[in-house]
């Protein structure tokens, strides 16, 4: 009986650690076209707490426990830099869903 109630414990700590905590989301333009390598990073105010870099078809995945209030920035070249505050629970997968990223037509391409 008494291993059988600390192999308990021991799958139940495994399965907890295996839980994801973090956020995740897409960044696309406003036509749905996703945006490549955007930098997503997570503010506190006082320092960044976590940044990752946007998959091919936009998706971002930033594992951590964040708890309380945030700013999410999310930056790429050709495009304004867009700010979101966030309310993080500190547990579970927060899915801020799809981030819309304008174009910024100050800024000079080539081929234009």
């Amino acid at each position: 009986m008494h291993r059988f109630l600390i192999l308990t414990v021991l799958l139940a700590n495994t399965l907890m650690a295996l839980a994801q905590n973090g956020l995740k989301g897409r960044v696309v333009e406003a036509d749905g076209t996703p945006v490549m390598y955007a930098a997503v990073m997570l503010d506190s105010g006082k320092k960044t707490e976590a940044g990752v870099m946007t998959e091919k078809d936009g998706t971002f995945l930033m594992k951590g426990t964040f708890q309380g209030k945030y700013i999410l920035k999310v930056s790429s070249i050709g495009y304004k830099t867009l700010k979101r505050e966030l309310a993080c629970p500190g547990s579970g997968m927060m899915d801020v869903g799809d981030i819309i990223l304008e174009e910024d037509r100050s800024v000079i391409r080539l081929g234009d």
